[in-house]
């Protein structure tokens, strides 16, 4: 049952009629397999595109994470 508490807030970020407390020590007895996350990707970037990055994230009140996917979905986009 607490498995599946927090698949579903994890998932969808709000709990079953359960009102069971889930704790951090909770969430380590998972595999793999039971939470997906996106996968990791780590490349080198010049500080001059970091910068352009980080200025372009905060304009946009996002994080550096979210404004470079946003930019690799942008130019996949522009491609077709």
């Amino acid at each position: 049952m607490l498995k599946h508490r927090v698949l579903s807030l994890l998932v969808h970020g709000r709990g079953t009629s359960d009102r069971t407390t889930v704790g951090a020590d909770d969430l380590h007895s998972f595999t793999p397999l039971e939470v997906q996350r996106p996968n990791m990707v780590s490349s080198r970037v010049p500080a001059e595109t970091i910068s352009a990055i980080d200025h372009l994230a905060a304009k946009n009140a996002t994080t550096r994470s979210d404004a470079i996917k946003q930019l690799i979905e942008l130019g996949l986009r522009a491609k077709k």
